[in-house]
């Protein structure tokens, strides 16, 4: 290809990526023969690809441990966090898919913590998810509503479930509920476990 053909071609690739038309890059291919890949190699060189993503930077030691410290959390307080600490701005996917890269599981973070999801306390109580949900509408259970992105999830606290335990005896099937972690949870955390 001499001089004269890749002014040309140049010429082509900045119209058709100034004009941002639908399937401008088609066309181009067709004209120049090019691949899309190296259409999109050559806009990029010429300063024409303003969205391109940037490399984030290698999670350092210290992250990693905000991150299983704080994996209870959202990722969006996660985010928060880490900038609050001086570290690089990452997004909330960013955290999540670092964390299930890890293997490090919010869930069992969360219990670490203290915090049950319903779905969680559902489990270990031996009933169905709308039961929590019922005794959370009828003011037995204390919940919290913890947003992420589109999920909205209860977060409760070790304290509520034993205020449940404790002040709603007759209604709860104890029969049903995991006996270490019914334990566990009168006990605030001191219970034996398996």
């Amino acid at each position: 290809m001499n001089n004269a053909q890749a002014q040309r071609i140049d010429k082509l690739i900045t119209l058709a990526y100034t004009q941002r038309q639908r399937g401008s890059i088609k066309r181009l291919q067709t004209q120049t023969g090019m691949s899309h890949g190296r259409i999109y190699r050559r806009a990029q060189s010429l300063g024409l690809l303003t969205d391109v993503h940037k490399r984030q930077p290698e999670w350092t030691e210290s992250e990693l441990e905000i991150l299983a410290k704080n994996a209870h959390n959202n990722p969006v307080n996660i985010a928060k966090l880490l900038v609050d600490k001086g570290f690089a701005r990452r997004t909330p996917t960013a955290i999540r898919l670092k964390m299930n890269r890890i293997e490090l599981e919010a869930g069992q973070s969360r219990i670490d913590a203290g915090i049950y999801s319903c779905h969680e306390t559902a489990r270990c109580m031996g009933v169905a998810n709308h039961v929590i949900a019922k005794y959370i509408e009828r003011g037995w259970l204390t919940a919290k509503r913890e947003e992420y992105l589109q999920n909205q999830q209860w977060q409760i606290t070790e304290k509520a479930l034993r205020d449940l335990l404790i002040n709603h005896t007759a209604t709860i099937d104890f029969k049903k509920i995991d006996k270490y972690w019914l334990v566990e949870i009168l006990t605030g955390g001191t219970g034996a476990k398996a």
